[in-house]
C-alpha cells in the first residue's frame, strides 16, 4: 500500500557498472527507506530526453543523454513510515549536492560524495520535491501513480466567510477562534461597509424573498468582516459548522452550530454567511477580493522545494494558473530585472545557469 508521500530514485549507469547496487539498497534499507518498486531498465535516448526534458538548455545536456543511456539504471519508488521531514526531502538530503566535487567537498558523507564518478555523473537521482515525485512515478509507473493520485484526491478548496455586522462587534474574536480550531487559514480579509446595491448584487438571488430586506437592513447596520478561508473540503466543512440558515433550525437541530451559539434577539436574520458550493465560493470571493494576476519565480537555490513552496502559495489562497520549469533566458531576466541594479550581473549569470520555475 502506498503511503502519502513518496518520491522516485534512479541509481543511474555509472553506480550500476561499477557493482554498487546492492550496497547502495543496503544502505537505504538500513536508514528505515522501504522500497515499493525496484525496476532495471536501459534507458533509451527519447526516454531519457524526455525525462529530463527540463535540462535541456544546460549546457552539458548533450553528454548527461550519453551517460543516462550509456548502460542499465535501477528506477526505484521510495517510502519511509513515521517520517516528519518526508520523503522527497530526507532523499534529497541522503544524496547531497548535484555535482560530484561539490558533493566531497560540502558534504562527504552524502550518497553522491561516496558513489558518484565525477561531475553530472553522480550516481543516483531523487525527486527534487512532491510535485517532481508525482510526475516521475507517472513516468516510470503510471498504476502507482494512479493508485497515489485517487488517494490524494482531496486539494486545498476555498470558501467565503462573512461576519455580518451585529457579530463583527460582539463576537469577532470567538468566531475567529472557533474557524482556527476547525483546522481554517485565513487566507485573506477585508473590513467593508455595504451599501443597498452592494448587497442587491451580492444576494441577486434572494431578492425576491421575504427576509431581504431584514438582510438589507443587518447588512448596511455597520461594517462586515469578509474572510477568504482555505483547508481540505472548506466549502462543505464551512456549512457544517455554520448549521441551517434559519437561526430557529439551528437552535433545534444543531445547537453547538455557529448560527445557533452566536445570535442577537434584535433580528432573525443570522449572522455569518458561508458559501453554498466551490462555484459559488469562487464568485463570492472575487466579489471582495477582485482577481489580480502576478509572476513569481522560483529561484536555483528553493527550487528543490518548489513542491512545498507551492502548497504555501496555495494555502494562502492564491491560485496558480500556470507554472513552468526553465533556465532563464537573457531576453526573460531583462524584462524581468533592471539593469542598473549594482547586482544584476552577478543575477543574470546565476540564474542563467541553474533551472528556476515560473509562476
Amino acid at each position: 500500500e502506498l503511503p502519502d508521500e513518496v518520491t522516485v530514485a534512479i541509481i543511474k549507469p555509472d553506480a550500476v557498472q561499477d557493482g554498487q547496487v546492492e550496497t547502495i539498497i543496503k544502505m537505504m534499507e538500513a536508514e528505515g527507506v522501504e522500497i515499493v518498486a525496484n525496476v532495471k531498465k536501459l534507458l533509451t535516448e527519447e526516454t531519457a530526453r524526455e525525462f529530463y526534458q527540463h535540462l535541456s538548455e544546460e549546457p552539458f545536456y548533450e553528454d548527461y543523454i550519453q551517460f543516462m543511456t550509456s548502460g542499465p539504471c535501477h528506477v526505484l519508488v521510495l517510502k519511509k513510515k513515521n517520517n516528519e521531514k518526508g520523503i522527497v526531502y530526507e532523499w534529497k538530503e541522503k544524496l547531497g549536492p548535484v555535482t560530484v566535487e561539490e558533493a566531497k567537498e560540502s558534504a562527504p558523507n552524502s550518497l553522491r560524495a561516496k558513489f558518484g564518478s565525477r561531475g553530472f555523473m553522480n550516481a543516483l537521482h531523487g525527486s527534487d520535491s512532491q510535485s517532481s515525485a508525482m510526475r516521475e512515478l507517472g513516468f516510470f509507473f503510471p498504476q502507482l501513480s494512479s493508485k497515489l493520485s485517487h488517494r490524494k484526491s482531496k486539494t486545498i478548496e476555498r470558501t467565503l466567510a462573512i461576519i455580518r455586522p451585529d457579530a463583527y462587534i460582539l463576537y469577532k474574536d470567538e468566531i475567529i477562534a472557533k474557524i482556527m480550531e476547525a483546522g481554517f487559514k485565513i487566507a485573506f480579509q477585508k473590513e467593508i461597509a455595504l451599501c443597498r446595491s452592494d448587497i442587491e448584487e451580492f444576494y441577486s438571488h434572494v431578492v425576491e424573498e421575504d427576509y431581504f430586506e431584514d438582510l438589507v437592513e443587518e447588512m448596511t447596520s455597520g461594517p462586515i468582516l469578509a474572510l477568504g478561508l482555505a483547508r481540505e473540503d472548506a466549502v462543505a466543512k464551512w456549512k457544517e459548522i455554520l448549521g441551517p440558515p434559519d437561526k430557529h433550525d439551528a437552535f433545534e437541530t444543531a445547537p453547538n452550530s455557529l448560527r445557533a451559539q452566536f445570535v442577537v434577539p434584535e433580528t432573525d436574520v443570522n449572522l455569518i454567511h458561508g458559501s453554498d458550493t466551490v462555484a459559488d465560493a469562487e464568485k463570492e470571493i472575487s466579489f471582495f477580493f477582485p482577481r489580480e494576476e502576478t509572476v513569481a519565480v522560483i529561484k536555483p537555490e528553493a527550487f528543490g522545494t518548489k513542491g512545498e513552496i507551492m502548497t504555501k502559495i496555495e494555502e494562502a489562497g492564491f491560485k496558480i494558473t500556470a507554472s513552468k520549469e526553465l533556465v532563464l533566458t537573457e531576453d526573460i531576466i531583462n524584462k524581468m530585472y533592471r539593469k542598473e541594479q549594482p547586482y544584476y550581473e552577478d543575477l543574470k549569470r546565476y540564474l542563467m545557469t541553474y533551472v528556476s520555475c515560473l509562476l
